[in-house]
């Protein structure tokens, strides 16, 4: 939400209902509901070809998030890498 882009918690909240494609099925453009993109099932998926019409594939990979929540202080960061895999960070730069 700064700087207009996002924050992970509120990713996550959101992928935890609804489900999302890889970057190879949904291009990343730069672009939001409120900077010219318009929302439409086109924007979830599609394969394009050179001089074909882009089309939604029958199947495609989607993922979501089955938990989420903070996690706060060096040694918690760690043992939740350890634990359960990767997590997302953020810092302040004044």
């Amino acid at each position: 939400m700064g700087c207009h882009g996002g924050e992970p918690y509120n990713a996550y909240a959101w992928m935890s209902e609804n489900e999302v494609t890889d970057e190879t099925c949904s291009i990343y453009r730069a672009r939001g509901l409120d900077n010219g993109e318009e929302c439409s099932s086109m924007n979830i998926c599609r394969n394009c070809s050179p001089g074909e019409a882009c089309f939604i594939p029958d199947q495609y990979l989607v993922y979501g998030v089955d938990e989420y929540d903070e996690v706060i202080g060096e040694e918690n960061m760690m043992q939740e890498i350890y634990q359960r895999g990767p997590i997302s960070c953020g810092i302040a730069v004044p």
